[in-house]
């Protein structure tokens, strides 16, 4: 089974590689988002879990008032048909996208899309982005 870590590296790659502005461990209110992607105006978050989906959704929830867009991304490996079905469902109550990393092909598979965020405040977005800013300076 894949580690939270290696899924991690494997994804933020993925989003290098495509000349995303990407961003690792992003500190946000009580918690750490695992990736973040600045795309103008849009900020995508993504919570990654090996196991633990119902973990990330309370960590979404938190993060919606600042992410445009929050998926939850998982290896495809570790997740069968039925518990992709009933994490589709409970994802798209609250507006979540899910994404799959297909190891064999070193793709994301966007599974749902996430529809955008009706809780963007201008403080949780503007603290997001200087959070990221002061990741910026102290690389």
């Amino acid at each position: 089974m894949m580690s939270e870590a290696l899924l991690h590296q494997k994804v933020l790659n993925y989003y290098k590689e495509r000349d995303k502005s990407i961003f690792s461990e992003v500190p946000f209110m009580s918690r750490i988002i695992d990736l973040v992607i600045l795309e103008g105006e849009e900020i995508t978050s993504y919570e990654l879990k090996v196991r633990k989906w119902k973990h990330a959704i309370e960590q979404m929830k938190e993060h919606r008032i600042a992410s445009s867009y929050c998926y939850l991304c998982m290896p495809k490996k570790s997740v069968s048909q039925r518990l992709s079905e009933k994490i589709v469902e409970e994802l798209n109550f609250y507006g979540f996208g899910f994404a799959l990393w297909n190891e064999n092909s070193g793709e994301i598979e966007n599974v749902l899309p996430a529809r955008k965020s009706e809780f963007l405040i201008k403080p949780g977005i503007d603290r997001l982005r200087e959070n990221i800013r002061t990741l910026l300076c102290s690389q």
